[in-house]
C-alpha cells in the first residue's frame, strides 16, 4: 500500500507540474524532472511538457541545468530530438563553463541514447584534453564509457587523456596512500585518488575497456585494466555488511559467478549488461566473495579484450613498477 500511495502521490505532482510547468524557474525544472529519473518515474504529461518547455527556453538554464536535465531524459529512455539539439547547440557554445561532472552526464546522456552529435562531442574533447587533470574518478569513468560508444566528433587524444586520467587514479601508489600522509600540497586531483573506486564506477570503467584496444594504445589499455582489478579489490570491502546481505548472498554469489563466465563470443550488449550485474550486485556480497567476484570480472573484461590474462598481468606490473 506504501508503493502504491507513493506512486500515486507522485503521479499528482507531475500532472501539476505538467499543467503549471511554463512558471517554472530553469532550476526548478531541473530538480523535478532529474527527482522523477531518479526514482525512475517516467511521468509522460510532465516529460512532454518539460521537453517543449526546454527547448524553447534553454538559454535560462545553467551549464549543470542543462546537463541534469538531459541526463534525466536519458535515464526514463525518452528521445527528444529538438531538446537534444538545443542542449547540444548551447553546450557546445558554452563548453569551457561546464565543470567535469556536466560534461560526462551530458556525454552519457546521448551515448545511453545512442544519439551522435559531433559539434557536442568535438567540443567535449576539446575541453577534456585541456582539463584532464580536474576529472575525478567518477566524471572520468562515465566520460569514458561514452566516448568509447559514440564516434562523431571525438577526438582520440580525448580518450588517450581520460585512460592516463584512469590510470594516475587508481594507481595503487595513490589508491593506498594514508589521507594524511605527505603534506597540504598535494593537488586536489590526487585526493579524489584516495578513495576506493565504487562498483558503479568501475563497472563504467571496464564496461569501455572492452571497448579500447581500437581507440587507444594497447600498453595503456593493459595497465588501466590491470590496476582496476587492484581497484575491484578495494571496492569490494566499501559495502557495510547487513543481515539483509548475508541472507540474500548465496543466490546473488551463485549467478554473480555464472555471469562472469558467458561465452566471450556472446553478443557485445549480453557482456556489458553481465558487467553492469556485477556492478549492481557486489555490494551485497561478503568481503571475500565480493573480491572473488570483481577479479573474475576484471578477468572476463579483459577476455573480452581477447588478450592473455598472465601477458596482461606482466607486462602492466612492469609498466607502474608493481
Amino acid at each position: 500500500e506504501g508503493h502504491e500511495a507513493d506512486a500515486s502521490l507522485l503521479d499528482q505532482v507531475g500532472n501539476a507540474a505538467a499543467e503549471m510547468i511554463q512558471s517554472l524557474s530553469a532550476q526548478e525544472l531541473t530538480n523535478l524532472v532529474w527527482g522523477f529519473a531518479s526514482l525512475k518515474r517516467r511521468h509522460r504529461a510532465l516529460f512532454e511538457a518539460a521537453a517543449l518547455d526546454v527547448t524553447r527556453r534553454v538559454a535560462e538554464f545553467s551549464p549543470q541545468g542543462i546537463s541534469q536535465t538531459v541526463w534525466a531524459f536519458s535515464k526514463v529512455g525518452l528521445h527528444k530530438h529538438d531538446l537534444l539539439l538545443a542542449a547540444a547547440n548551447a553546450a557546445r557554445a558554452d563548453a569551457p563553463r561546464y565543470d567535469p561532472h556536466s560534461l560526462a552526464a551530458l556525454a552519457w546522456a546521448f551515448a545511453n541514447l545512442e544519439v551522435e552529435h559531433g559539434g557536442l562531442l568535438r567540443a567535449i574533447s576539446e575541453q577534456l584534453v585541456a582539463r584532464a587533470s580536474t576529472f575525478d574518478v567518477e566524471a572520468a569513468s562515465q566520460l569514458l564509457w561514452a566516448l568509447v560508444r559514440l564516434k562523431d566528433g571525438v577526438l582520440p587524444g580525448a580518450v588517450s587523456a581520460l585512460v592516463s586520467r584512469l590510470i594516475a587514479l587508481s594507481s595503487p601508489a595513490l589508491s593506498h596512500s594514508h589521507p594524511r600522509s605527505g603534506t597540504h600540497a598535494h593537488s586536489h586531483a590526487h585526493a579524489h585518488a584516495s578513495a576506493p573506486m565504487q562498483p558503479q564506477q568501475l563497472l563504467y570503467a571496464l564496461g569501455a575497456a572492452a571497448k579500447l584496444d581500437t581507440v587507444a594504445p594497447a600498453s595503456a589499455t593493459k595497465t588501466l585494466v590491470c590496476q582496476l582489478a587492484a581497484a575491484a579489490a578495494a571496492a569490494a570491502t566499501a559495502a557495510a555488511e547487513t543481515p539483509e546481505q548475508v541472507a540474500a548472498e548465496p543466490g546473488i554469489s551463485s549467478m554473480l559467478r555464472g555471469v562472469v563466465q558467458l561465452p566471450l563470443d556472446s553478443h557485445e550488449l549480453l557482456l556489458v549488461g553481465a558487467l553492469r550485474a556485477v556492478g549492481a550486485y557486489a555490494p551485497w556480497l561478503s568481503p571475500p566473495s565480493r573480491t572473488e567476484i570483481l577479479a573474475g570480472a576484471v578477468q572476463f573484461a579483459l577476455g573480452a579484450l581477447r588478450d592473455s590474462l598472465e601477458a596482461v598481468v606482466t607486462e602492466a606490473a612492469a609498466a607502474v613498477g608493481a
